[in-house]
């Protein structure tokens, strides 16, 4: 006869006894209870600009056995998605990964992190200006709230080439500069 226990939060022993004839034998069987499985998943970063890559890791505990890894969506997993850590494609925008950790028993528990793509700033070096020659121009950048900036090449601003309004030295040929 089959006998099903209630819901175990520890481990018991159970006692079987056997009677036949008015005789009794008896037997032991003891049901273990693992630690109740736990996982969190990080991402290192968490917040990563386009076409970069993150690190994901989960952490589990508890649980029987071997611990098994399946992280999801696999096609935004660079390689093998069974792992603990694993990294992820160049994202283009923010995902959410679940990795789903298994005991031996079949016990399982979903651990979810997001990676955050941020918004690239706008880089608007402006429109192409047209000088006299040997004379310096100004450039300006569209300002954005609490950016940096930078101009290339370097050896043709007159000054810290790091701000949103620079000047060039005197220009003697056209010159193309990059704001990043």
């Amino acid at each position: 006869q089959i006998v099903t226990t209630i819901a175990l939060e520890t481990t018991q022993t159970f006692t079987l006894t056997v009677i036949l004839d008015g005789c009794s034998n008896e037997d032991e069987v003891t049901v273990v209870v693992s630690d109740e499985l736990y996982a969190t998943a990080s991402a290192d970063p968490e917040s990563i600009c386009p076409n970069e890559t993150s690190t994901l890791t989960v952490t589990a505990s508890g649980g029987t056995g071997e611990l098994t890894y399946l992280w999801e969506p696999a096609e935004y997993i660079d390689g093998d998605n069974t792992l603990q850590n694993v990294t992820t494609i160049e994202l283009t925008e923010s995902q959410e990964f679940t990795c789903i950790v298994t005991d031996e028993s079949g016990a399982y528990y979903p651990a979810t992190v997001i990676v955050t793509v941020k918004q690239l700033p706008t880089a608007n070096a402006g429109d192409d200006i047209h000088v006299a020659y040997n004379v310096q121009a100004t450039l300006v950048a569209e300002l954005v709230e609490g950016a940096e900036y930078h101009w290339e090449p370097v050896e043709y601003i007159d000054g810290d080439p790091d701000q949103q309004i620079v000047t060039t030295i005197a220009l003697e040929t056209t010159q193309t500069f990059t704001l990043t």
